[in-house]
């Protein structure tokens, strides 16, 4: 099934008798028993008290479009009042799909790459998608396009979810050439994209997470 995931949602809970009412959220995309999450608040308390005080049990397994998906994950942060809840570790109301209303901005922005950092972890990206599509300029500076706008938006904004309109053209690209990017990016779990709408994946956003890419890693060039 193209453009759908299992995942699985967890809870974290803590058993050190000083912090016994940690808890937290999460969205496991892997199903990997030994992951924990990628939240730096989590990993955190967990290098502080050590791996061995950190419990974690599954609450739903779940199939369908990442923002499918997402939308189990919230119903469980907001059935915890995880968010609000000083005993949870949830900053934010986990990877939903925005609305058109909280989302601050899309692919009509430009934003360019300009620290070496943020340069090398987009190259890296590109590199990816080479091996499934051919490269030559105009793809390049779309998919970076692509790829900054996203990483910027999350960064910044902790936006995401993205509109981009599938019959435009970005920059001297064409239409169909928006669609083929898009499609790499989500065969490599980066991206998930449908119905005009872009959705960063918990893999990339765990990629950034083990980076030193910031938002102010990137420039805004043009917004039209």
């Amino acid at each position: 099934m193209s453009g759908y995931y299992t995942a699985q949602v967890y809870l974290i809970e803590c058993t050190h008798p000083d912090y016994s009412d940690l808890k937290y959220v999460g969205l496991d995309t892997k199903l990997d028993p030994a992951y924990m999450s990628s939240s730096t608040v989590v990993k955190w308390h967990i290098n502080r008290l050590g791996r061995g005080y950190f419990t974690k049990s599954i609450l739903d397994t779940v199939t369908g479009s990442m923002s499918e998906i997402c939308e189990v994950e919230q119903k469980y942060i907001k059935k915890f009042d995880a968010v609000r809840n000083p005993d949870f570790m949830n900053m934010s109301g986990g990877r939903q799909v925005l609305s058109a209303e909280k989302m601050l901005i899309d692919l009509d922005w430009s934003i360019q790459p300009v620290d070496h950092k943020a340069k090398v972890f987009i190259g890296d990206i590109i590199s990816e998608c080479s091996e499934s599509v051919k490269m030559f300029t105009t793809r390049r500076q779309l998919l970076s396009r692509i790829v900054s706008v996203v990483i910027y938006g999350y960064l910044k904004y902790d936006q995401t979810s993205f509109e981009y309109s599938q019959h435009s053209h970005y920059g001297s690209s064409k239409p169909e050439d928006t669609q083929l990017l898009l499609t790499a990016l989500s065969e490599n779990g980066l991206l998930e994209s449908g119905l005009d709408l872009i959705t960063i994946t918990d893999d990339l956003i765990e990629r950034l997470e083990d980076s030193n890419v910031r938002h102010n890693h990137f420039k805004v060039v043009q917004l039209y």
